[in-house]
Formats: C-alpha cells, structure tokens, sequence
C-alpha cells in the first residue's frame, strides 16, 4: 500500500514537471493575446476618430470593428464610445431608427458603469437623433439631461456639442429666445471649432428668418456659407444655399430664391447625392407653384420624385407625391392625382407619420369630392382630422373643418355643413388669437436682440456708479449684520440667564410621575416601530434619479395615464421596478400620491382638448374617458381640485378669453 502511493506521488510529480512549462506558456499566450487585442482596440479607436472628419464609411468600418473586438475582450468603455460613434454616422445617413437602437444600448452601460461623462454624451447625441425625427418633447428632455449632466462636470469638451443640440431643441420646440441664448453660449465656448461655429451660425440664420429679421438671418447664413466652403463641406454649402433661397422666397423674391436652389443643385448633382437633389427639386417646383406656373412645377417634382426614389427618404417621397397630387386636383384630373394620392398612403402607413397620413387622407377626401362620393370623402376626412389632431397641428385642423363644411354642403346636408363652418370660425379665432401673441413674443426678442449693444454700451457707463452704491449697500448691510448678531447675543444671554433660575426652582419641587403609563407605553410602542422616521423613505439616489426619468418619459412619450385601468403595479412593471419603490419615488420625492400624480396628467391633458374645443364633440363626459377617467363625477371633482374651477367654466372662461 505504501509503496502504490509512493508511487502515485512520483508520478504526479513527474507529470507536474512536465506540464507546467505548458502550462505557463499557454497562460502567457493568452496574456499576449489579450495585450495585442487591446492595442488593436487603442488604434481601431483612434483610427476611427480620426476618420471621422474625412471618411464617414471608413470611420463607420473601423468603429464597427472597434465594437466587436471591445465585446470580445469585454471592455465596456471603449465599446460605448464605438457604439455612440455608430450612432452619430447613422444620423447622418438619416438612418434613425438605427440610431436610436445603438444609443439606447450605450446609455445602458453607461448608467451601469456610472460614468457620468459616456451618459452626457449619450444623451446629447440622443437628443439630436429626436430632433432628426421631429420629436420635440423627447428631443428636449435628452439634450437637457446632457446639457445639465456636462454642467455638473464643468467639462467644456461636452459643453460644447451639448448648448448646440439644446438650443437645435429649442428651436424646434418653438423656444426662440432660450434656442438663441444657448446659441450665443456656444459661440463663445466654440471659438477655436470651425465646424461647431459653422452649424451655430446657421441655427442662428434660421432662428432670426423666423423672427422676421432679415439682415440678421442673412448675415448669420453667409458666415455659415463661409465657414463651411473652408471646411470643403460641400452638402451642407448646398443646404445652406437652400436656406438663403428660403429667405429670398419668404420675402416674395423668387427669382433669387430659384437662383440660390439651382445653386444647391448644381452641387448636389456633383456629389451625386439624390436626397438632396430631391430636396432642392421640390423646393423649386414649390417655388413655381407660387409663380402660378403649374407645368414647372410639375416638371421639377417628376425629377424630384425620381431622385428621392433613390433613396430611403420616405417622408421626402410622401410630400413630393402629395404635392403632384394637389396638382392634378386643381386641375380637376382627380384620376390622375389618384394614383399618388394611393402611393403617399402606402408610404405614410410603413412610416406611421400621422402629419403625413392626415396630408394623405385630406387629399384623399378631396378626390372623393371631386368625384362626388360624399360618403368616403367624409370618412377619409375624418380619418385626416383625427391625425392632425394627435399631432396638434392646429392651422391644418381649420382647414379640414372648412374641407368637411364643403363637403356636407355640396351633399346638400346643411347642418352638418353649419356646424363645421362653425367649428372652423371659432378655430381661426383661437389661432389668430395665438398668432397675436406669437408675433408679440417675436417682436420682443426681436426689440431686445438689436437694443442688446445699446444696452451693454449703458451698463459700461453706468459700472462705476453701480459699483460706488454697491459699496455703500455693502457697508451698511454689514452694520445690519453686527447689530442683529449683538441683539441675538443680548437676546440669548437673557435667555440663558431665565433658563437658570428656572432650573434652579424645578430642583426644589420633588419628583413625581406625570401622565398617563398607558398612552406612554403607545407613545413608546410608535417610537419603537419607527425610530428614525420610515426607512421606506431611503433609496440609493442614482435609482431614484434614474426612476424618475423613466417615468416621466413614460408619462410624456406613451401618455400611459390616457389609460383608464392604469395601475402602481402597471407602472412598475414597464419601469421594471416595484411598487414599493415607484410608490416611494412618487411620495416622497415628487412630494404626491399615486392617483394625484395621474390625475395631474390627466386634467392637463383635459385642458388642452377644452382649449382645442373638443367639448363640442366629444362632450365633458367624452373628455373625461378620453383622459383616463372612469366617470363624469370623478373627473369633475379632480378638475376643480387642480384647477379650482368646474370643467364649464373654464371652457366658458377660455371662450371669453379667446373673443377678448
């Protein structure tokens, strides 16, 4: 038996001598490998980074080879950059839906590995993939969380690229004054970045072409122009140029605004980019439309359709079709028109675009007119009514309740016609009414932008004698501040002295039990079930943060509170969190309850639809399902609890407000 172990021992010995040089080889190839991996990660990366500014395809190839070498090896850091670098080129190429896949996943593992600066990046990229998709709210809310999280950092790379992509926000958000304010913030941080200033100024040239302010736009335009011929940005020239013609065309210049487009075209055909082709195609065929000169129009459309074919530029599709149907209808061809009528619907149903299904649909039930078939025509209408109301495009709603009054009156239905003749008129009122407003809002920032030098020049003058009544201010605030602290110190010192005597008359009265042991021992019994008050309320702050932010994207983007079976639980569950924890989140940190949180939503959502006077269809009753609510009672207690006033008399209030 011992010598069968001595044995068995020499022989592991012998094995063991024999292996381990194995062994240790192997596991230095192994090491060696992962060291050449990395390094080829480190040159993928900088490779791609650097390919950026002269080859997008190279860049995207390298990145995409970065992205699966930082998987393999497990190095989240790198495969994050890779991932939002993929995404930046993917917005370029108008591929969002792709976009927003690949941000989406680095946004995960940037919050998983904390890291603040990956997460800043993310969302302001994010917030840009939005504004490409026309998604004002949730382009708004990534942008701003980047802008706010690259604040915290004081980190001036991402600061950057971050006060560009809010004030783009803004702007489409219809925030002029906050969308130029962050864009003078990011002229001063982007002095050395050419490409930065040239987007900024360009942004400007549209904000100031809205407000009206022509000499402004057009200054801001050509430094863009500038800018971007020296970067040899040739597309972006061609879109600019498409800008200036824009300008030119809303100041009744067609003639310039046509020489400008062909302009942009020239360079497109060059760069063989259909898209913008496309684009510039059906900018002059709209142009013609203006001129009254229909066979031009059609002309350029024909080839703007042909170009935009080639691409994947639906949307573009959608309109250029639209825009050779209406063509045809005035030409009273409704046959004709109906065949691009019926492609724009295919195109708008694939996309789900409910601004382009209600511009189908109302020229669908413009052909059903022209051909007399009053029935279809008025479901096809209102079909258009309804996605113009989700999308709240106000101006288009008019039109249809003018289409629909119409429509009724040639089928010989009077009342119908009457009542969406009178839907339309109190429309137009509501509309000019904001118009009103608008244009006031636009004149102030207007007013304010070009007295801003004379108002600088002021406070110049005015410095020194601030700063001398600054002194004085200061001098005899601090005199307050040491007489207070010599009364509080009067006031504590008699105090203590009160204290004292007090005490010393309590020492004298012998000791006795004061009240009752019963309610004593429930006091205790309180006490001892919650010591430090409810440690329910306690829950890690990045959770808390990022609960938060999920849930009002839910409440924003999916309006979940529209759903009258909503439910903790339900919330929970898409949140991917618990009750406890989303029950906590809404009382103590948004300092509600459940049902009030929801009802909030709900009564905004309320006022909007009174404010569009949707109670003349659907009624306070219809409402109140519409927004969620069970019953006509409950909405009706919950609007007068936020609003502090009953459902009629805000809709009679805003009537009024409307007619004054």
């Amino acid at each position: 038996m011992y010598n069968t172990f001595r044995a068995a021992l020499l022989w592991f010995c012998l094995i063991l001598l024999i292996s381990g040089p194995v062994i240790n080889k192997s596991c230095i190839l192994a090491q060696n490998k992962k060291n050449d991996f990395q390094k080829k990660l480190e040159q993928l990366c900088k490779t791609y980074s650097e390919t950026y500014k002269h080859s997008l395809r190279t860049g995207e190839k390298y990145a995409q080879e970065a992205l699966n070498l930082s998987r393999e090896i497990k190095d989240p850091l790198n495969e994050t950059e890779a991932l939002i670098y993929l995404a930046r080129v993917k917005n370029i190429y108008n591929k969002l839906s792709e976009a927003k896949i690949f941000l989406s996943q680095a946004l995960a593992i940037a919050k998983k590995l904390d890291n603040k600066y990956l997460e800043s990046k993310c969302c302001t990229v994010l917030g840009y993939t939005y504004y490409c998709l026309n998604l004002p709210d949730s382009s708004l809310f990534y942008s701003r969380r980047g802008f706010e999280i690259a604040s915290s950092l004081n980190n001036e790379h991402l600061l950057k690229r971050a006060d560009i992509n809010l004030a783009q926000s803004y702007f489409m958000y219809g925030d002029k004054p906050n969308s130029l304010k962050y864009c003078k913030d990011a002229l001063a941080l982007n002095k050395d970045n050419k490409s930065n200033l040239a987007e900024i100024h360009q942004l400007m040239g549209l904000i100031y072409s809205d407000l009206g302010d022509f000499e402004n736009a057009l200054k801001h335009f050509s430094q863009a122009l500038d800018l971007f011929n020296e970067l040899k940005n040739l597309p972006t020239v061609a879109y600019i140029y498409s800008n200036i013609a824009s300008l030119f065309q809303n100041y009744s210049d067609i003639y310039k605004s046509t020489d400008y487009n062909l302009k942009a075209l020239e360079i497109f055909r060059e760069l063989k980019d259909y898209r913008g082709m496309g684009y510039i195609l059906n900018s002059l065929g709209t142009a013609q439309l203006q001129l009254k000169n229909n066979t031009k129009a059609l002309k350029y459309f024909r080839e703007s359709l042909s170009a935009k074919s080639q691409t994947e530029d639906k949307q573009g599709i959608i309109f250029t079709l639209n825009n050779i149907a209406e063509i045809f209808l005035s030409k009273n061809l409704p046959d004709s028109a109906n065949e691009y009528i019926n492609r724009s619907l295919k195109y708008s149903e694939e996309l789900g675009n409910k601004l382009s299904l209600a511009n189908s649909y109302q020229l669908l039930g413009e052909y059903y007119r022209e051909k007399k078939k009053y029935p279809e025509g008025v479901t096809a209408l209102n079909k258009s009514l309804m996605f113009a109301r989700s999308y709240n495009n106000r101006p288009m709603v008019e039109n249809l309740y003018e289409d629909l009054s119409n429509l009724y009156n040639e089928a010989g239905d009077k009342p119908n016609a009457f009542y969406y003749l009178r839907l339309k008129n109190a429309q137009h009122d509501s509309i000019n009414s904001e118009k009103a407003q608008k244009y006031i809002a636009d004149m102030l920032v207007k007013y304010e932008t070009k007295n801003k030098e004379e108002q600088l020049k002021q406070l110049v003058e005015n410095r020194s004698a601030l700063e001398t009544r600054t002194l004085y201010q200061r001098i005899l605030i601090i005199g307050i501040v040491l007489a207070g602290m010599i009364l509080i110190a009067a006031f504590f010192y008699l105090y203590r002295k009160k204290v004292i005597s007090l005490m010393s008359i309590i020492k004298i009265i012998p000791d006795r039990t004061i009240g009752d042991k019963r309610r004593l021992k429930g006091v205790i019994k309180i006490i001892e079930q919650n010591p430090e008050g409810s440690e329910t309320k306690h829950i890690d702050s990045k959770i808390a943060e990022d609960l938060i932010l999920r849930l009002r994207e839910l409440m924003v983007n999916e309006k979940i509170y529209l759903n009258p079976d909503v439910s903790q639980s339900l919330i929970a569950k898409k949140l991917n969190t618990n009750t406890a924890y989303l029950s906590n989140i809404i009382n103590y940190q948004l300092s509600s309850n459940f049902s009030n949180y929801i009802n909030q939503y709900r009564i905004e959502e309320a006022e909007r639809m009174i404010l569009n006077n949707q109670q003349d269809i659907l009624t306070f009753e219809g409402i109140a399902k519409n927004v969620g609510f069970n019953s006509k009672s409950a909405f009706n207690k919950a609007f007068k609890k936020f609003t502090g006033k009953t459902p009629s008399q805000f809709a009679t209030e805003a009537a009024r407000n409307i007619l004054i």
